[in-house]
């Protein structure tokens, strides 16, 4: 008979905890990132807010086209047609230069995160491109920061602005007609 093998498994659980340490992922938000976040919050907040307006001005061509129909064509008054499309022509002016704000507004707060984040990821990089002997240099973090410059300002965070006004959109489209809802 052979006797059971006494090997301790102390040492790879330590390998293995070392090496999951070094493959772990900090979620903790860096102290700098965590005050840009903090100064760009008013900025969401007011995007949103403009937000609200923009989307209740796109009820306009709509509810002009059921005016038109519905005052216009019926008594074919030509003073009426005139009053709704300078109203509406109104609206959309408003609506462009509300569009334009939310835009400045948003602009200037990817700047002031760029302004804030890229000094200080420009120097660590730098730091660490001399602390590697120039083995470790890589502008990755900076494309990372440039493309959350252009996320800020693009589309993207417009679009998920105006997501919350889809339920209330749906909603009307029943008030307008339940087929029309489904």
């Amino acid at each position: 008979m052979t006797q059971p093998s006494t090997v301790s498994t102390a040492v790879p659980t330590a390998v293995s905890a070392a090496s999951a340490s070094r493959h772990a992922v900090s979620t903790e938000i860096p102290p700098a990132l965590r005050a840009v976040i903090a100064a760009s919050r008013s900025a969401i907040a007011s995007a949103g807010f403009f937000s609200l307006f923009l989307n209740l001005l796109m009820l306009v061509p709509s509810i002009y086209m059921l005016q038109v129909y519905d005052r216009v064509l019926s008594t074919g008054s030509v003073p009426t047609l005139l009053m709704l499309t300078l109203i509406t022509t109104f609206m959309f002016i408003v609506f462009g230069g509300l569009e334009w704000l939310r835009a400045q507004v948003m602009i200037v707060a990817s700047m002031r995160f760029d302004a804030a984040l890229g000094p200080k990821v420009h120097d660590a990089i730098f730091n660490r491109t001399i602390a590697s002997s120039g083995r470790r240099a890589s502008a990755q973090p900076l494309e990372d920061i440039d493309r959350v410059r252009q996320f800020v300002t693009g589309p993207g965070l417009f679009a998920l602005l105006d997501a919350p006004w889809v339920p209330i959109y749906v909603g009307l489209m029943f008030v307008f007609h339940s087929w029309v809802g489904w």
